[in-house]
């Protein structure tokens, strides 16, 4: 077609004093016309800008601002994110601005099908920077990687993804916390915004706590008390009162402490005192076991009993 119309033009020419134009002049004539009106096409494809309404709904026209946004043009990828505050994330687009923002709907089920929307279920934890809603157990966010604010709703076991339960490896505790610490300690954020460093000043302190209550037994065990009875539906009882039997042997070793003199007396009493701990932390195992509150609670209060005795002794040795 293009060619017939050359040379329908070149026809209607008036001739020079050189003459008619060949068949292969006209042939040569028109391909450079071709070629011409290519070149033509190709620049105003290259200069002309980009426009949104160019592009399906379901893209965002925020993505032409930026730079590096001609990769995020055609994205692939259909997994609901919002657009990062901070720019792309690390490694290229994979799904951000581009993509549709997820929403709720009023009748907080099924999808917009208007929209195409992905759904979040109500009350489900959001990003407090980007907005993007995070898994509940993550520590950074998937698109902005801002630290999240601890989860209030997580126990301590689950904070160091550890079994709720009362035996515990204290080698696998002590790792997790300092992986943790590594993570969220302030250090790491004294670069950031105020927001990252408060909460990070946050998640040291909580750290420090469960480390804290986990690691030693009887902590633990009324931790895990209250925990459980929590989750049966009842209120968090006071720990029962040990008998006199129990009570009179606390008040002799509160006396054989303040008449100690001697290194040796009071290493021989720690000795003593630790392997009633043993004693009591191998029964509460049992009673953990068998459910028993009432018993727990017991046991418990005893095994404070012991760690307070135990402390008073050391205080009195020499540091070693």
């Amino acid at each position: 077609m293009m060619m017939s119309r050359v040379v329908r033009v070149l026809s209607q020419m008036s001739f020079r004093s050189q003459g008619a134009p060949t068949a292969r002049n006209v042939v040569g004539l028109a391909t450079q016309s071709n070629r011409r009106m290519s070149t033509s096409t190709q620049q105003q494809q290259i200069t002309r800008p980009f426009s949104s309404s160019c592009l399906p709904s379901s893209f965002s026209s925020t993505c032409l601002s930026s730079p590096s946004s001609a990769r995020c043009l055609f994205s692939t990828t259909t997994t609901p994110r919002a657009h990062a505050k901070q720019g792309h994330p690390e490694g290229g687009c994979g799904g951000c601005c581009c993509e549709p923002k997820k929403e709720t709907s009023e009748n907080g089920g099924g999808s917009n099908p208007n929209s195409g929307d992905a759904v979040v279920a109500k009350g489900a934890p959001r990003c407090w920077s980007c907005d993007f809603s995070p898994p509940s157990n993550s520590l950074f966010c998937n698109i902005c990687r801002s630290v999240q604010k601890p989860n209030e709703a997580l126990d301590y076991f689950t904070l160091f993804s550890l079994p709720k339960q009362f035996d515990l490896d204290l080698k696998r505790l002590s790792a997790e916390y300092l992986s943790l610490q590594r993570q969220l300690h302030p250090d790491q954020f004294h670069t950031k915004r105020e927001e990252e460093r408060q909460i990070s000043n946050d998640y040291s302190a909580l750290l420090n706590q469960a480390y804290k209550t986990l690691k030693e037994p009887n902590r633990r065990a009324q931790y895990l008390l209250s925990l459980m009875q929590r989750e049966k539906g009842l209120m968090e009882q006071s720990l029962v009162l040990p008998d006199s039997e129990f009570l009179t042997f606390v008040l002799s070793v509160q006396e054989e402490i303040e008449e100690c003199n001697e290194n040796t007396e009071l290493s021989s009493l720690l000795h003593e005192l630790e392997e009633r701990e043993k004693s009591l932390t191998a029964d509460l195992r049992v009673a953990f076991e068998s459910g028993d509150f009432s018993v727990i609670s017991l046991l418990v209060s005893k095994l404070n009993y012991v760690f307070r005795l135990e402390d008073d002794v050391r205080a009195r040795l020499p540091a070693s």
